[in-house]
């Protein structure tokens, strides 16, 4: 059997908010106090405050105040550091053991591996205008843009 529970609007008692809503432009957090009568709200709309659920008198809040939530700790992220290339240290290749019947074709890629190509396009556009590149509407083409740049100066 469900509970019964009579609650009436006393104007009398002081009222602390219940459920989060918005009036006038103000927003209303789960128990804040409600001085209806600094607010110079009608008597009327309170009670229908009261009535819908968002109202309740401090009595009731400290039976039904939910527990308040853990602080949550907002995690800095900060912005990862390209690593510094360093060139490959190649290991020291015997005569002997250097395969002659399959020569080695090494292909130079078409964009060097400046990082742009992984940057976002907020990241390339803050770029392009730190440096004095044009601005173009595509991420490849941005990249492209801020390199042909960089070559010129």
């Amino acid at each position: 059997m469900a509970r019964l529970i009579e609650n009436n609007f006393d104007p009398a008692k002081p009222l602390v908010v219940r459920r989060f809503f918005v009036a006038a432009g103000r927003h209303f957090k789960i128990g804040d106090d409600f001085d209806w009568r600094r607010l110079s709200v009608d008597q009327r709309r309170v009670k229908q405050l009261f009535d819908i659920g968002k109202l309740m008198h401090p009595a009731q809040a400290t039976a039904q105040r939910p527990a308040p939530a853990p602080n949550a700790v907002t995690p800095v992220i900060e912005p990862a550091l390209e690593p510094a290339l360093e060139p490959a240290i190649e290991p020291a290749i015997e005569p002997d053991t250097l395969d002659t019947t399959a020569p080695e074709v090494v292909a130079e890629s078409a964009t060097p591996d400046d990082g742009l190509g992984r940057l976002n396009m907020k990241e390339l556009r803050k770029i392009a205008y730190a440096e004095g590149a044009a601005s173009r509407t595509s991420r490849a083409e941005q990249a492209e843009a801020i390199r042909e740049h960089r070559s010129a100066t």
